[in-house]
């Protein structure tokens, strides 16, 4: 903390002076003042890392985890880096790897981020493609051995640099640093972290040609008494004759093993051009193609073009489409509007993602997922079973709170950061329930319940929205219902408070009732109420119901994001753009309310309030005092954090 505070100065005080009139030549010293404060930052952390390591002071935190959900999230995370350079990225889980482990699947990201990071860093043109499979010991009576490969089509390792990369501040070579940055220390931390998770690291690499990253690590293994199992899942897709359309052979191999383990018959194509003469050849044959899942992006002809020319087909028009894409282009919405293509993926794809496509575009009904038993009997309500449930909220902190919730109460979710994309995600995909922010850029989640309310108008379809929000203001809950929200949940979701809506709307048992009202709740120790001046550890520890292990993910994740939260808000302020300022200050404070320090809380929002109304003339002088408040809440955050 005592490095990072002068050095976060630093930086932000150049942010500042970049935006002043300066010559252009004293803005090209600040820039490369800025650069360099960055870099340091970025070897500040590293040391920190590596530094607890050699000490002895890190401890593996172990707890169990869906293996494809997490693996496919953490590729989820590092699909946009490789799609804004260009690449493919993709990840392959042979069927043989256990679905559910114990490990610190937290130390596991750390190292993929690390290697995938560095993969696509290192990678002009071509893929980076992640494989898991078995280790040579395999599945023994406790553990199992994971053998993990990331491939890149990069730049190579010469043979005598193959050993030292793993050493500190080392790299390929001097011109490596030179033109791709980086501290040098990041392979040997992921190194240490693989050998205190059991295993072992090495590179096979061909200079010009690419790379391949191998580790091992150890796993436990889960008691299947402890996992609670659903009825098995209907064979409803099974003998479905799917086409699967992609330029990419890994790509296109992962897919068809995916469709083939769910008994299907995937027949595939390296092209739009090779797609159009299978479809017009089934259904010659009088055995058609019942499903279309393709790429956008290819060359010659795109999945978009593919799409036109299925519909333009009398005899395939009706035949379900779904789409894989790499990112959002201008005009994407309405041309899956006009193609009447029901789902769209963004790549890398996870297994359970295109699984609930596949189902959702046929018209069957998913069986629920298995899901690992609740740590304790009382953690899910009786009588209700795992839910779907659809959590849209721009904050970071907020999601993984709400994240940790969830998963802690034995329900799945997926996250959408802007009202436009609720919508979306709800409109291709089956759910029970949205948890609904009210504040969220592009679309609030007042219009978004609105328009999803207008859309079901056709159908008897009424999926139930909760809605969300940091603060109980008159009229708030009126809104809320006149929106055509079923009902009303203050934020920080605390477990005990959502377990009760979830009872009231999802237990069989329980009478249907209308949407119960804010206030009238009876007084209990995790009530709202904030701390003077200190962070409340015990208000805190209530809204993750004692999870020490989800405290410590929330607090790193406000931790990381804090940052960028206090440059845009700094940045608003010095534009004096009111309209700015307001959105930062609000999700800044979105990420304060879950640490119940009430005079910090109420600064944040009396400068959102201000800059709502236009005013902010005072915005810097009001600042200084927040960043002095906020200063000593990181430091008790650090604090936190560094116990063992």
């Amino acid at each position: 903390h005592e490095i990072r505070t002068p050095m976060n100065a630093v930086i932000g005080m150049t942010e500042l002076l970049l935006d002043t009139n300066v010559t252009d030549t004293q803005r090209e010293y600040l820039r490369m003042v800025r650069e360099s404060g960055d870099a340091l930052m970025t070897l500040i952390n590293d040391i920190l890392d590596f530094s607890k390591i050699e000490a002895g002071k890190l401890e593996l935190e172990p707890q169990v985890f869906e293996v494809r959900e997490a693996l496919g999230d953490i590729m989820k995370f590092m699909g946009i880096r490789a799609h804004t350079r260009g690449l493919e990225l993709a990840f392959h889980i042979l069927p043989d790897v256990p679905e559910f482990l114990t490990g610190d699947v937290g130390r596991l990201r750390q190292v993929l981020v690390n290697l995938v990071g560095n993969a696509i860093k290192f990678t002009e043109e071509g893929e980076v493609v992640l494989e898991v499979r078995l280790g040579e010991a395999g599945v023994t009576g406790e553990q199992t051995e994971l053998h993990l490969c990331v491939t890149d089509t990069g730049i190579g390792i010469p043979p005598e640099k193959r050993e030292s990369i793993f050493h500190e501040f080392e790299q390929a070579d001097s011109s490596t640093t030179r033109r791709y940055g980086g501290t040098g220390l990041g392979l040997a931390i992921t190194s240490r972290l693989v050998r205190l998770m059991g295993g072992d690291i090495w590179v096979e690499s061909q200079l010009g040609e690419g790379s391949q990253f191998h580790f091992n690590v150890l796993m436990g293994n889960v008691d299947p008494a402890t996992v609670v199992r659903q009825e098995p899942r209907p064979v409803v897709v099974a003998d479905t004759r799917v086409l699967a359309v992609d330029d990419n052979a890994t790509n296109l191999r992962i897919l068809e093993e995916m469709l083939s383990n769910w008994d299907m018959e995937p027949i595939v194509a390296g092209g739009a051009n090779e797609a159009i003469g299978i479809l017009r050849d089934a259904e010659l044959s009088g055995n058609p193609i019942q499903l279309v899942i393709s790429d956008v992006n290819m060359p010659d002809v795109n999945g978009y073009s593919l799409a036109e020319w299925i519909r333009s087909e009398e005899m395939l028009a009706d035949t379900p489409i779904i789409m894989l894409t790499s990112g959002g282009r201008p005009g994407d919405a309405s041309l899956r509007e006009r193609f009447a293509i029901k789902c769209h993926l963004m790549k890398p794809v996870k297994q359970s993602e295109l699984f609930d496509a596949v189902i959702t575009v046929l018209g069957v009904n998913a069986a629920e997922k298995v899901l690992p038993a609740p740590e304790r009997t009382d953690v899910r309500p009786l009588g209700i079973g795992p839910l779907r449930v659809l959590l849209a909220e721009d904050n970071l902190v907020n999601q993984r709170l709400a994240r940790g919730v969830l998963e802690k109460l034995g329900h799945s979710i997926t996250i959408a950061g802007t009202g436009i994309q609720a919508i979306e995600t709800w409109e291709n995909n089956s759910f029970d329930l949205i948890l609904m922010d009210i504040q969220m850029p592009e679309m609030d989640g007042l219009e978004a319940t609105a328009e999803i309310r207008r859309r079901e108008q056709p159908t008897d379809a009424h999926i139930r929205i909760i809605a969300m929000t940091a603060h109980a203001m008159k009229g708030d809950r009126e809104r809320c219902l006149e929106a055509g929200m079923d009902d009303y949940l203050a934020k920080p979701i605390r477990t005990q408070e959502l377990s009760e809506k979830l009872l009231h709307w999802f237990d069989s048992g329980a009478s249907a009732g209308t949407a119960s009202h804010a206030g009238g709740s009876v007084a209990n120790p995790c009530a709202s109420g904030h701390g003077v001046g200190r962070i409340d550890w015990t208000q805190v520890r209530c809204a993750v119901n004692g999870n020490e292990s989800l405290l410590r993910d929330v607090v790193q994740t406000l931790l990381d994001d804090l940052p960028r939260l206090l440059r845009e808000t700094r940045e608003a302020i010095h534009a004096g753009d009111a309209e700015q300022l307001g959105r930062a200050a609000h999700s800044l404070k979105g990420s304060l309310l879950f640490l119940s320090v009430s005079p910090l809380y109420q600064a944040v929002e009396s400068l959102e309030m201000h800059a709502q109304l236009g005013d902010v003339g005072d915005a810097a002088g009001r600042w200084s005092v927040i960043e002095n408040q906020i200063d000593d809440v990181h430091r008790q955050l650090v604090i936190y954090l560094s116990r063992e």
